[in-house]
């Protein structure tokens, strides 16, 4: 529940929110970096490994709303992982963008699923073996549209998913 109450409340803050902090300048790499390690227990009681390439990135952007991003969607990798599978994170520049993929070898999802992840409260597994509220990916999504960004998945059943931030 409190799960739950702390994501309604900040969706609905960014939603209504007219006015955002000032972007201000930081490394981007570091900050994904941050979010992995706040993840440490979550993955390594998984025995997940992580293939990381984070090269040096300094980025001009909405810092604290960026890093639910992250944790978020590298939490989402870790949830649907199988025990002792590999979360991918990687960080590219592409001209004056930046493009961040999270990926992950679990589950995946169905072009069906794909269609609804970005609403408020949809979640793809039914089943409820995976915690979770429906409101993570809402919420990294009303963030990037905030923030400027785009947010883009691919998906097999059986073969796990991409995400793909660009900044």
């Amino acid at each position: 529940l409190n799960d739950l109450t702390n994501n309604i409340l900040r969706i609905s803050k960014i939603e209504n929110q007219t006015y955002l902090d000032p972007p201000v300048s930081f490394r981007l790499d570091e900050q994904i970096r941050e979010a992995i390690v706040i993840l440490e227990a979550k993955w390594s009681r998984k025995n997940i490994e992580l293939d990381i390439d984070l090269p040096e990135a300094e980025y001009f952007g909405q810092k604290s709303l960026l890093f639910q991003v992250w944790v978020n969607l590298i939490s989402n990798a870790i949830k649907f992982s199988n025990d002792g599978g590999c979360v991918s994170i990687h960080l590219k520049k592409d001209g004056s963008s930046y493009k961040v993929f999270i990926s992950d070898d679990g589950i995946g999802m169905t072009q069906e699923t794909m269609k609804h992840i970005f609403e408020k409260f949809y979640q793809g597994d039914t089943s409820r073996q995976a915690q979770g509220n429906g409101l993570g990916l809402a919420l990294c999504k009303e963030i990037l549209n905030r923030c400027g960004g785009k947010i883009f998945v691919t998906s097999k059943p059986g073969k796990g998913s991409v995400f793909m931030v660009q900044l």
